[in-house]
């Protein structure tokens, strides 16, 4: 009975916790009305499309090489490649799995932490 006096207090200041921070962050949401015309306008402004980045860098690796006398095509053609690199040979996939995994980690750590907080976790169970 100890036990579930204990959790009972626990998710009681868990739901106190949660109603107080959900109460404090709604005038806040109600308060913001979304960026100002002048902000919207300068983010457009600032904008790049990335097919024109892309074309610019076929373009300058084109340009060198017919400065050196080369197949411009090819080198369109290998600056476009180099761009696309990590998407074809997986280094993005394999960063992303990474990048999930390792959230997947601390989260279980961050519940172990909160189990023993709780104190599901008692030293007498532990073998040393």
């Amino acid at each position: 009975m100890k036990f579930i006096g204990k959790m009972a207090s626990y998710l009681t200041l868990a739901v106190m916790g949660l109603l107080v921070s959900i109460t404090l962050s709604a005038p806040m949401a109600q308060a913001q009305d979304g960026p100002s015309a002048e902000a919207i306008a300068a983010a457009e402004a600032a904008y790049v499309d990335p097919a024109v980045l892309l074309k610019a860098k076929a373009a300058a690796a084109a340009q060198s090489a017919i400065d050196d006398g080369e197949d411009p095509a090819a080198a369109a053609a290998d600056a476009i490649a180099a761009t696309y690199e990590p998407f074809i040979n997986g280094d993005f996939i394999l960063t992303t799995t990474l990048f999930l995994v390792a959230g997947f980690l601390v989260f279980w750590m961050a519940a172990g932490f909160a189990m023993l907080e709780a104190g599901l976790v008692r030293s007498k169970n532990v073998t040393m």
